[in-house]
């Protein structure tokens, strides 16, 4: 991942935003550390990685060079007067260097109003600032934010080894990575897999998401006799929600022409046939919507009234 980060800083070519998602302590700070190195370094020749030795490398690594902001959490969450101080901070040109590096922690902590805020910010980047966004977990990450950068995934071994270890029992591809997608415990991959509710609430949710789109009033009247029975629990509720969610994504993804990177591949002709029946900016929305959803759920509120007020909202 350093030699396309490199080749990106020798030809000119780093984005004005990237999106790193992997687990905690899989090296997504550092890899943001090492680019703002790239970028200032007073040493670094054209294939190679910062010195790590200059005077600009050492206070970066320090943490005392002022073209290198790192914004973290305030208690539990990214508050809008962060991102106002930030905003105040990036007015201001290149200190020091030519390229000012803001590193982002948890962004999917952001309140409303800093979510809000740093929006504006990455819809018109100005100057040579390079905002580096982190995450540890990509679906709760505001779609909005998501469409703006690039996504860099930092996959940890536990997730390639449940894909593989998965494959190597026969499993489809598709169903390999959406167990990923939900659980990095192998254990708990192979239990759900053997699980019949599982199967089931997964064959479910995938035949409800498809008459939401095809047949909304049927969908509709459906969420009581069909749906309510699989959701006998908050975890199945909040398991059914982020299927949804999972779904909405590949649609947004198949709108988008970026097929390719679809989790549920094995569905993609279906979703071929409706995907288009909203615009990218309402497949955004939706699974914005769908997010707030599962935070309802998690906040006991009850997921009847939560998916009928999902589906009334749905543009026709």
């Amino acid at each position: 991942m350093q030699e396309a980060f490199i080749r990106a800083v020798d030809n000119g070519q780093l984005s004005h935003a990237y999106l790193f998602e992997g687990a905690k302590g899989i090296g997504k700070a550092e890899m943001a550390k090492e680019i703002a190195k790239m970028l200032n370094c007073t040493k670094r020749t054209k294939g190679e990685p910062a010195c790590g030795e200059c005077e600009h490398c050492t206070r970066i690594d320090h943490g005392n060079f002022p073209d290198f902001i790192v914004v973290e959490p305030e208690g539990t969450t990214v508050k809008v007067d962060q991102i106002r101080t930030l905003k105040s901070q990036l007015t201001k040109t290149a200190m020091e260097s030519s390229a000012i590096v803001c590193v982002i922690h948890a962004v999917d902590t952001l309140t409303q109003g800093a979510a809000n805020s740093l929006l504006k910010f990455l819809e018109e980047p100005t100057g040579n600032i390079h905002f580096i966004l982190l995450t540890e977990q990509l679906s709760k990450v505001l779609i909005t934010i998501q469409s703006r950068c690039q996504i860099i995934r930092f996959q940890s071994d536990a997730v390639e080894n449940i894909v593989s270890m998965l494959k190597e029992r026969g499993v489809p591809n598709a169903t390999a990575q959406l167990l990923s997608q939900l659980t990095s415990n192998i254990d708990q991959a192979i239990e759900m897999l053997e699980s019949e509710s599982f199967g089931q609430l997964r064959q479910e949710s995938w035949n409800w998401f498809v008459r939401v789109f095809t047949n909304r009033a049927m969908a509709f009247v459906t969420i009581q006799s069909q749906v309510m029975p699989l959701l006998a629990t908050k975890v199945d509720s909040e398991l059914f929600l982020t299927l949804l969610q999972i779904y909405i994504r590949d649609a947004l993804l198949v709108s988008r022409g970026v097929e390719g990177a679809v989790i549920q591949s094995d569905k993609l002709a279906t979703m071929k046939s409706f995907a288009n029946h909203l615009t990218v900016s309402e497949w955004i929305k939706e699974h914005e919507k769908m997010t707030n959803a599962i935070a309802k759920v998690s906040a006991n509120v009850g997921v009847q009234a939560v998916l009928e007020q999902w589906v009334l909202k749905i543009p026709k």
